[in-house]
């Protein structure tokens, strides 16, 4: 079933062509095979016969295939600061899952009523921070599959359903999906609501997804996004007239030499396929966008966290209480200070696009492949610049390399501008498939 896409996975599902019962029950299959070893679910929370009974209740809601929803029987997973009817919600912590009860989260009632199969809750790190959970890299069971949204990047790289939703404050999406080997797509802020995601800090959250390719983006964004504009994508062609943007400086030289020399490779092999591609100094002030980001987050954590921190507050994590802690000693005022700052390197960024005649960036996903270890997700740098300024990327998986780990690059579109980048990075994946 893996060698269909998924978009020819859904013609065949609401064909009847693939028959809905036996793709579930494969799909379990694979689960029951891998996920002692994988750890991509909240503990409990697959239950084969459960899987079943949703299954039966869509071909009895949808006999007539005619009349099926666009991803009916799709298989998906959901990072657990979602709420899901029906499930609790832990966040990864040990605190107790009463606090996090409310309306089921508008994301996921939309992909539920488009017909997807909920197969289950996926790991996430504590609170979506730093805090690993139990999931491991496929590739590589000893390496990290990234975080925050460490379950559903490692779900999706094992087959266990093609889709997940994930969430990023700083790289929780683009980067896992580099770990893993998937498609990773963080929209532009704003563009798929959050109402039902126990937030991490609010400014800077975004609701993501990873998919197991690239035809995949389209079906679940249309979805996930209630503006998306069709029309858009339909008008996208080809690349030849657009210029991407390498933003060399102090930006670039974070990334290691194997991550480096994969990402020039891959760029050679852009050029000689007709892309236009300009270097372009970026980000001189790294260092001072990375603190005010950091802060931004920390004193929204400390805001969000304030109740659950005085009443539980033995129960965090090390790394998330010291986080809370330090968000405490920032100031409503600096705080509104940092915001101000964060709206002008926006700014400076879109003007620097306006300049060059950029139409997208691009860059390593990560630093370099998946570290060993377990006890941290990996650096989020290459990501924090892009979702500071709240614009859409999708990670592109690229070629395995000699030492069995996957890399990604990631590909940068305008704010607002996501339909467009979703079809460009299908041109991409052409030449780096």
């Amino acid at each position: 079933m893996c060698n269909l896409s998924i978009k020819d996975e859904l013609d065949s599902l609401r064909s009847g062509d693939l028959f809905l019962g036996s793709y579930l029950d494969a799909i379990c299959d694979r689960i029951d095979e891998e996920e002692g070893t994988i750890h991509a679910f909240v503990s409990g929370q697959c239950d084969r016969e459960t899987i079943r009974s949703r299954g039966e209740s869509l071909l009895k809601k949808y006999p007539e295939t005619d009349k099926r929803p666009s991803l009916f029987g799709l298989p998906i997973g959901i990072k657990d600061i979602y709420r899901v009817d029906g499930y609790e919600t832990r966040c990864g912590s040990r605190l107790p899952p009463l606090l996090f009860e409310g309306k089921q989260a508008s994301s996921v009632t939309r992909l539920l009523n488009a017909g997807a199969v909920l197969m289950g809750k996926t790991v996430t790190t504590e609170f979506a921070s730093y805090m690993p959970g139990p999931t491991r890299n496929p590739h590589r069971l000893n390496h990290t599959p990234g975080g925050s949204s460490s379950g559903s990047a490692a779900g999706v790289a094992s087959g266990f359903y093609p889709v997940a939703l994930g969430s990023q404050t700083v790289g929780s999406v683009i980067r896992p999906a580099s770990f893993c080997g998937v498609f990773g797509f963080k929209p532009s802020f704003g563009r798929i609501p959050t109402d039902g995601v126990i937030p991490l800090a609010p400014s800077l959250d975004h609701v993501g997804f990873f998919c197991r390719d690239v035809f995949g983006l389209s079906p679940v964004a249309s979805v996930l996004m209630k503006d998306w504009n069709a029309e858009l994508s339909s008008s996208f062609h080809g690349h030849s007239s657009l210029v991407i943007g390498i933003p060399e400086g102090p930006y670039l030289e974070r990334v290691s030499d194997c991550g480096r020399q994969r990402f020039a490779e891959n760029l050679r092999r852009l050029r000689e396929g007709g892309f236009q591609i300009l270097e372009i100094s970026a980000f001189p002030d790294l260092d001072e966008m990375i603190d005010c980001n950091m802060k931004i987050m920390m004193k929204e954590m400390a805001v969000v966290h304030k109740l659950w921190y005085e009443a539980y507050g033995v129960s965090y994590g090390p790394k998330t209480a010291d986080l809370i802690n330090k968000g405490m000693l920032i100031s409503d005022e600096r705080h509104k200070e940092l915001l101000g700052k964060k709206k002008e390197n926006c700014q400076r960024l879109e003007d620097l696009m306006d300049q060059n005649g950029v139409d997208f960036w691009i860059a390593p996903s990560a630093t370099g492949p998946a570290p060993e270890g377990l006890e941290s997700t990996g650096d989020a740098t290459m990501n924090l610049p892009w979702t500071h300024c709240g614009m859409p990327v999708i990670s592109v998986p690229i070629e395995v390399g000699g030492e069995g780990l996957p890399q990604g690059i990631q590909l940068v579109g305008r704010i607002g501008c996501d339909e467009s980048l979703v079809e460009f990075v299908k041109s991409v994946s052409e030449i780096l498939a």
